[in-house]
């Protein structure tokens, strides 16, 4: 007969590292998506709406809300405007470096249209956002 323990070992310890290659292949596809499907998905987003993502506003806007005078809102509501810029400056940037753009047409219009999304959130007064 064989002894227990080494059967158990024998048992567990593939099943341990079965069940640890299986957690690492979640946690990939979790990174990939947190990387790479949020900025898609916020991309779209914006090309879509045209608007300022709420993820990205939601911050500002509980900021300004509790803001207690004209002057604070104020400095609030440019600080929004300067990293919702600087954001969308960020996702053209993905758009440059990626290889997950159909063809450089299609980056082309993509770059087109975050263009002219920019002029026009540059535009915008500052309470708009």
């Amino acid at each position: 007969m064989r002894d227990p323990v080494c059967l158990a070992v024998g048992v567990l310890v593939p099943v341990v590292l079965l069940g640890m290659m299986l957690w690492i292949v979640w946690m990939s596809g979790k990174a990939v998506d947190l990387i790479v499907g949020r900025k898609h998905r916020t991309l779209e987003e914006v090309l879509r709406t045209r608007e300022v993502p709420a993820a990205w506003s939601e911050r500002y806007r509980k900021r300004i809300r509790h803001a207690t005078d004209a002057a604070r809102t104020r400095e609030l509501q440019k600080s929004a405007q300067t990293d919702y810029l600087r954001r969308l400056d960020r996702l053209v940037g993905y758009v440059r470096g990626t290889a997950l753009v159909a063809d450089e047409e299609t980056r082309e219009a993509l770059f087109d249209d975050l263009a002219a999304i920019r002029a026009q959130w540059e535009a915008r007064d500052l309470g708009e956002f």
